[in-house]
């Protein structure tokens, strides 16, 4: 049975240092169904989760973001 990807990419805003991209990701690997997630700096926050399906959604990114003080820009 083939596993089913879903990728999502995106920026966040509000990260002012390498200890927030932390907790951005840390918080996106919160989301149920999300199997990994990738900040590449917090300068230019640009983000991309992979999940095990398209169960995860902009909403839910969103929603998890903007608990940890972030912004999510799709």
């Amino acid at each position: 049975m083939s596993e089913n990807k879903h990728t999502i990419q995106f920026k966040i805003e509000g990260m002012t240092c390498a200890s927030c991209a932390f907790h951005a990701r840390r918080a996106l690997e919160s989301i149920d169904g999300v199997k990994s997630a990738h900040i590449d700096s917090w300068h230019n926050g640009n983000a991309e989760i992979e999940a095990a399906s398209d169960d995860v959604d902009t909403e839910q990114i969103s929603e998890v973001l903007t608990e940890v003080g972030y912004t999510a820009i799709f």
